[in-house]
């Protein structure tokens, strides 16, 4: 059986795309996939890179995300601030 680390690492060198399909993959639960996350950004094995701004501006308006639309993404829902988009990439050795 192999680490939760290096199922992790298969799962997106294998090209899952979230962390719903690593956990797919690896049929790790989602707290542990989080954490071997976390711990592979650490270790310089996974890049992140923040894609999205989070809230825009108008506030929670116009969001998905909001409670107003059947969500709750946990925000302070100020401008700027609340969830974002982040890619996860496998950082590549020369």
């Amino acid at each position: 059986m192999s680490s939760p680390l290096r199922a992790v690492l298969d799962a997106f060198a294998a090209d899952a795309h979230s962390l719903a399909e690593v956990q797919q993959a690896t049929g790790l639960r989602a707290d542990v996939v989080e954490s071997a996350v976390e711990q592979l950004v650490r270790l310089g094995r996974l890049d992140r890179e923040q894609v999205g701004a989070g809230c825009t501006t108008g506030g929670c308006g116009g969001c998905g995300s909001s409670p107003d639309a059947g969500g709750s993404c946990g925000s302070a829902h100020s401008a700027g601030s609340g969830p974002v988009l982040v890619a996860l990439s496998i950082r590549r050795t020369a």
